[in-house]
């Protein structure tokens, strides 16, 4: 059994369920994601771009890599993601991924939450208990060919050089992965605007800090509150 999701803040270790756990922990919307590349070529960019600007960035991505190799020998691969943008274009790498193999784990399965009985607001999976994350894993579901299809057409469309190409993913119909339209849209904001030059994040930054929120421990939490769905990390933040 292997459980691939976004990062160590997910506690599943603490859930009674077996087997090895691997963290997708890359930050794919912030620097290089060229076309091209095969998963080691990418590891290698993405290593060098995240070493460079978060601390202990990069280090565990030849590992992650080395366990995926080795997933073919499983009984079952888990995945384990939800619904911000973050997590979503590390999904569609990982399906991409397996979407390209001559072999495969005897199960490909799927949990994708965008809600969690009890907890609001929902972020996300790190907010979740071990015992609370156990009660998903019945829910989960064997990966299908649409979903399949759809992350290889979004995960191309991503690392084209014509953002375009995700506006036309986004515009299609995304329902086999259901949170992936929301993202792919959030992604596209984050392009300079035609009107000043900023992304969304910048220009929610610009209006929080004209708004009188100067401190870097005021502005985090309050740009996250503008957001439908928070997918920033405080380092990429600051």
């Amino acid at each position: 059994m292997l459980h691939i999701t976004n990062g160590s803040s997910v506690s599943l270790a603490e859930t009674g369920i077996a087997g090895e756990i691997v963290y997708w922990a890359d930050v794919l919307h912030e620097g290089p994601v060229p076309a091209g590349l095969s998963l080691e070529e990418l590891t290698k960019l993405r290593s060098v771009f995240l070493t460079a600007h978060f601390p202990d960035g990069g280090c565990s991505l030849v590992e992650r890599d080395a366990a995926l190799q080795r997933s073919a020998e499983q009984d079952e691969v888990a995945l384990w993601f939800e619904h911000d943008l973050y997590d979503q274009l590390q999904l569609i790498q990982i399906l991409d991924w397996f979407s390209g193999r001559d072999t495969s784990p005897a199960r490909l399965s799927l949990i994708c939450i965008g809600a969690f009985p009890g907890v609001e607001p929902f972020h996300g999976l790190g907010q979740l208990t071990g015992a609370q994350l156990a009660t998903l894993w019945p829910g989960r579901h064997s990966v299908t060919a649409a979903e399949l299809a759809l992350a290889v057409a979004a995960w191309k469309a991503f690392r084209s050089p014509d953002p375009t190409e995700v506006e036309r993913v986004a515009g299609s119909d995304t329902s086999a992965l259901p949170f992936l339209k929301a993202a792919l849209r959030r992604h596209l904001q984050q392009y300079p605007s035609v009107e000043n030059g900023l992304c969304r994040i910048q220009r929610q930054i610009l209006e929080l800090v004209d708004g009188g929120t100067r401190t870097f421990p005021q502005l985090f939490p309050a740009q996250a509150r503008l957001e439908e769905a928070v997918f920033l990390g405080d380092c990429v933040f600051f």
